[in-house]
Order: structure tokens, then sequence, then C-alpha cells
């Protein structure tokens, strides 16, 4: 049964102790506490926490709300764990959607689409790295940006992609863990394109055409045959090409070198170039995988491709969920669909929101109090959890983080270095491939005296 009342924080954890008590510190430098507001809990079905399930702040004050607990009720901290806060109108947002949840049917194909991308995120996150697989392990999806907006996605279709993007940039930077805003950029387009939102302030008309091509096929209105025409109307050298990649499987690898060779000649913006390498990649073998060498070449000069190279792999019809990449994308597929409940506790440490207040003081294993020793999962999103790199000061550990401060300046080094080296030998094998090309065309036009 749903409870809903006006309580002020007094009320909530039920104290009969001075409000004046000091806690953790006195976050915003008050000397006493004024009047406590009162802020609007939703209980259901009264559990032994006796804690509200959902908590809309006075005034929608996420931020003092936060404050005021880790002051004066630090022991309740983080109140996240326990309880939903959220604005009122996210609130109201979340309520509506919780009541049209799984009456639509969910395409197939704009899953596998969603999927894909998050293989492709991982799997240009491993380039540089010193233990390169086939395939990224299932802890490396769950922490990517792709995953994140993929759940929001399918939790909550209508949230604007962006507002996910933003607040993972926003919690990797407040931990000290790479990311990447050209990559997130592209994440973003890429989700939004998957949902169908194609954005009408595109400046280049030829990159919205494509993106509306790819809509199209994936909600099985295009073949994908029309994609490769429409891409190849853009690159006069893919005609010679391009049919090869259709041809008998071992003359596929030499014909999307010269697709490659094609495309950078005739240039169309680092995006498109993108786009077009990912898709013909995924034609020597569609739903594959099976080429994830032949575009981590690419990586240097186009970044995004990998995530574009997962979205058509994963959109194939001929993916399959059995294969092995697909006992990863199981997986995925079952927590990406996990159903959520707003009404049900939080299962994260604490939202990214009280993650940022607890954060302007030093933090403490005992205020977080995380589920792992060396991680914490925040929720960006009521749904949306990811794991990100505990911050929290240990005496004993000090020693142990400067070493591995250390140990990722040196990674991030070698990485560089390793670039650098893969960048040259593709130049090298471009040149080799030119040179032997040309000697052909000699050959060829030469005539007997």
């Amino acid at each position: 049964m749903t409870e809903s009342k006006f309580l002020s924080l007094r009320q909530i954890f039920e104290e009969d102790q001075r409000l004046g008590k000091k806690g953790v510190g006195d976050l915003f430098s008050s000397a006493k506490v004024q009047e406590q507001a009162s802020h609007l809990c939703v209980f259901e079905d009264r559990d032994a926490l006796g804690l509200p399930n959902i908590v809309i702040p006075a005034d929608n004050d996420l931020d003092s709300f936060f404050a005021d607990i880790a002051t004066y009720f630090p022991e309740r901290a983080p109140i996240s764990a326990y309880s939903h806060v959220v604005d009122a109108a996210s609130h109201q947002a979340l309520v509506a959607r919780s009541k049209v949840r799984n009456k639509a049917p969910r395409d197939k194909r704009e899953l596998s689409a969603l999927i894909g991308l998050t293989l492709g995120e991982a799997l240009s996150n491993l380039r540089g790295t010193s233990n390169q697989t086939a395939l990224p392990n299932y802890s490396l999806c769950k922490r990517t940006l792709s995953y994140c907006v993929a759940r929001a996605a399918f939790l909550h279709p209508t949230l604007a992609t962006s507002e996910i993007v933003s607040r993972w940039l926003r919690i990797r930077h407040s931990t000290g863990m790479d990311s990447s805003s050209a990559t997130a950029q592209s994440i973003n387009q890429a989700v939004e394109l998957i949902k169908g939102n194609i954005s009408t302030e595109e400046e280049q008309p030829e990159l919205r055409d494509v993106f509306e091509t790819i809509s199209g096929h994936l909600r099985k209105r295009v073949e994908r045959e029309y994609i490769a025409a429409h891409l190849t109307s853009f690159y006069p050298g893919l005609r010679k090409t391009v049919p090869l990649l259709y041809d008998a499987y071992d003359n596929r690898i030499s014909a999307f070198s010269a697709t490659v060779k094609a495309i950078r000649d005739e240039s169309k913006g680092e995006t498109l170039d993108a786009i077009s390498v990912a898709f013909f990649c995924n034609l020597i073998l569609p739903g594959s995988f099976s080429h994830v060498g032949l575009i981590e070449r690419l990586l240097p000069t186009l970044p995004s491709s990998m995530l574009w190279y997962g979205l058509f792999a994963g959109s194939s019809d001929e993916f399959s969920w059995t294969s092995s990449v697909g006992s990863i994308a199981q997986k995925l597929f079952r927590d990406l669909t996990t159903p959520f409940d707003i009404t049900q506790r939080p299962t994260c440490d604490l939202s990214i929101e009280e993650y940022d207040v607890l954060a302007r003081l030093p933090l403490r294993s005992e205020v977080l109090k995380p589920t792992q020793a060396k991680a914490v999962l925040v929720s960006l999103y009521p749904g949306i959890e990811v794991y990100v790199r505990s911050t929290v000061e240990d005496d004993e550990g000090s020693e142990r983080n400067a070493l591995a401060s250390m140990m990722i300046e040196r990674n991030v080094r070698l990485s560089r270095v390793r670039d650098l080296l893969r960048h040259a030998d593709q130049i090298l094998e471009e040149e080799r491939y030119s040179e032997q090309s040309s000697r052909s065309s000699l050959k060829t036009n030469r005539r007997p005296r």
C-alpha cells in the first residue's frame, strides 16, 4: 500500500536528539540548523528499515537535502542507498513510464544494436592494453557508457540520451577515470539513431541522409544492400571494390583494404568515413565480430569506427546469441532488460547527486559503505547503475594508491607508443599496397613492341 506524507529529516529518521549534533563536517559552513523543511516521502509496504522508498526534497533541492544529512545525520548517509531521491519532475516521469513500460514489444534488432554498440566500445577500450583478447570481459562491458545509455533506452525511452552521457562523464571525472568527450558524443549520436531520433540540426546533409537509411534498416524498412548502395554513392572508388565484398570469402579481405583506401582518398569527414568502413567491414562476415583487428588498425584516425562496427554487427540478422560473442551478449541482454520499479529500494551504493555532495570532504569507507573494496556502485539515474573506481582515503593504502597512479601513467605512455607504432605500420602497409597497385597498372598498360 502506497502512503505519501511530508516529513522533516528528524521525522524521517525518527530522531529525538538535538539536530545540532556534529557529524562529518558542515558542508555549507552553517553554524546552526535552521527550521527543518518538509520533504515529500513515499512509503511502499513499510519494511523494517522504516525509511521512505522515494523522497522528493523540499524545493527540489537535492543538494541541500544530501548536505543536511551528511552534516547532522552522518550515520544515515548515504541515504540514496535506501531511498530514491529525485526531484518532482523526475518522479512524475518515472511513475508515468512505469505504467506503460513493457507493454510495447521490444524489437530484437534494436536491442541487438545496443548490445553491439556496447561490445564495440569495450573492444575499443581494449586498444593499447597488454592483455588484448578476441573479446572484452563482461565487467568491462558493464562499465561502458554504451551499456548505461542502452539501459536507459530500454527503461526510459523518452529520457534524453545526453542526460545519461553527461552524468557518466561527470562521475568518471570525479573518480579520476579516463573518458573521451568525442567518443561520448559518437555514442550519444548512435543511441539516438537506434531510438529513431535523428537531429534536424545536422550540418552535413549527407550524414543525415545516411542516418535515416540506417534507422530504416534498424526498423526493417530498408535492406542492408540499400545502405551499401547509399554509402557507395559518396565514394566513386567503391563501385569497383564493394561488389568484391559479396564475392568468395578469400577475396573479401583484400577487397576491404581497397575499400578503405578508396574511402580515405575521397574522405567525406571523420563520422561518415567511420560509418562507411565499419559497415563494409561487417560485410566480410556479417554479425560475426571476426574482423575486429581490421578496425583496430583504423582507430588512430577513425576512433569511432569500432562503435559503428559493433552496431552493424549486432544488428545483423546473422548475429547469433549462442556464438562466442553471443555468450557475452546473452548476459548483457539479461541485465539490460532486467525490470525496474521505482517503488522498490535502490541496489546501488549511492546516487551521483549524493556522491557529489559527500566528495566535498575526504571520503571514508565508513561513510560510503561500498559493496566492493575498490569500486563503488553509483546510480546515474533510477535503474541505471555503474561501477566506478573507489576514491576512499585509507592511510594504509596511500602508498599502494601512489604506486597504482604511477602504473596508470606508465600504461598511458605505453598505449600512446603502441598507437604510434600501429599508425606507422598502417602507413607502411598502405604504401606497399599502393606500390603493388602501381606495378600491376604498369604491367597492364605495357604493350608489346
